[in-house]
């Protein structure tokens, strides 16, 4: 197994953006605050990206695709209309055009990358295509300075920007750059050679992911989780703000390798109704099965505005996480999963179960 290598960028940030290209695929992981260089993430290489001291964020291309709802080979038309939109920016000024957030994702939805944007700008609305059309040149500029291509061949490093460190070599160059959170992501000694023994343990896990759209199958999984003692329980919805996001559907997961989901969007509900919907929930939720979830009090919040009193019995892996590492700087559920629960049960042999873990 290749043992993983971290690349930290820092100096100038169009040379330097170009020179990490060049040099991309000799990383397993990039330490970077340039949010450009997230197009640069594939299967077995992340984006470490430092959002503020003491904070990073490890970015997959499926992490991307969720955090700014574009596909990472279109990050540089994503940043090209939205740079403006910035904290330090109050809003898009003539310095500084932008469209929203939302505008961008569905140009790129519709369209793809910003030169076939343009070739559909007749077909816009008027606000939409006034917009694009005054701040072409600026959109262009910014869409050529994001744009970068992974080299046909990978390119030496210079000497003294290569490094072959042991574990503790490694830590101790972390904490002197600053990176001490990335410490714990380094793999233990034994690392390789356990995971290769126990590689198998889940394997064989069937995976069943189905929607309930009719009333008997709705019936028959209320009936299935009131007989559980634990589930695990997931709200889908199109914004991160539960006081203003649509809730989508709700998703519950029974047993390893399987989960049901129940749209709560009309035109996805089949024969269900809202009102049927939130009746059976809400009489679930007043039995005595636990709900495990990860940051629930957003789950809760959207299930109380759409007349679903949530239940009073759960489990929060978001609290337990701050509660047993308190000093982690991130404590999403894929990081988590990832570096402390799914590892604790491959060791163990168990299964990821809510009820074995916690």
């Amino acid at each position: 197994m290749r043992r993983p290598r971290h690349c930290g960028h820092r100096g100038a940030r169009i040379s330097s953006l170009t020179s990490l290209a060049a040099h991309a695929e000799q990383f397993t992981n990039i330490v970077t605050a340039d949010r450009r260089a997230l197009q640069l993430c594939s299967e077995r290489r992340a984006i470490h990206l430092v959002k503020a001291p003491g904070s990073i964020e490890r970015m997959t291309a499926d992490a991307v695709q969720r955090s700014l709802g574009v596909p990472k080979e279109h990050v540089p038309t994503y940043l090209a209309l939205t740079e403006g939109d910035k904290p330090e920016v109050a809003g898009s000024t003539p310095d500084h055009p932008a469209v929203t957030v939302r505008e961008a994702r569905r140009l790129v939805e519709l369209h793809g990358d910003l030169p076939r944007i343009y070739q559909h700008l007749p077909a816009m609305r008027f606000a939409l295509r006034k917009k694009l059309a005054e701040s072409r040149k600026i959109f262009e500029q910014r869409y050529l300075d994001n744009t970068v291509r992974l080299p046909d061949s990978s390119a030496d490093l210079p000497p003294s920007l290569s490094w072959k460190l042991d574990g503790k070599q490694q830590q101790a160059l972390f904490r002197e750059r600053g990176f001490s959170s990335l410490i714990r992501m380094l793999p233990l000694a034994d690392t390789a050679t356990r995971r290769v023994g126990l590689a198998n343990d889940v394997s064989g896990i069937s995976r069943s992911y189905h929607a309930v759209r009719n009333s008997r199958e709705f019936s028959e999984l209320l009936d299935r989780i009131g007989r559980c003692r634990v589930i695990a329980l997931d709200t889908e919805a199109d914004d991160n703000d539960p006081r203003t996001a649509l809730l989508l559907g709700i998703s519950f997961s029974v047993a390893p390798g399987e989960a049901s989901f129940i749209p709560f969007y009309e035109r996805d509900m089949g024969d269900l109704t809202r009102s049927m919907v939130q009746r059976g929930l809400q009489k679930l939720f007043q039995g005595q099965t636990t709900f495990v979830g990860h940051h629930l009090k957003y789950d809760f919040a959207l299930l109380q505005r759409n007349a679903v009193e949530p239940p009073s019995v759960c489990f929060d892996t978001l609290l337990a996480a701050q509660e047993c590492y308190g000093d982690l700087d991130m404590v999403n559920l894929q990081f988590l999963a990832r570096n402390y629960w799914d590892a604790r049960s491959r060791r163990t042999g168990t299964s990821c179960r809510g009820e074995r873990l916690f």
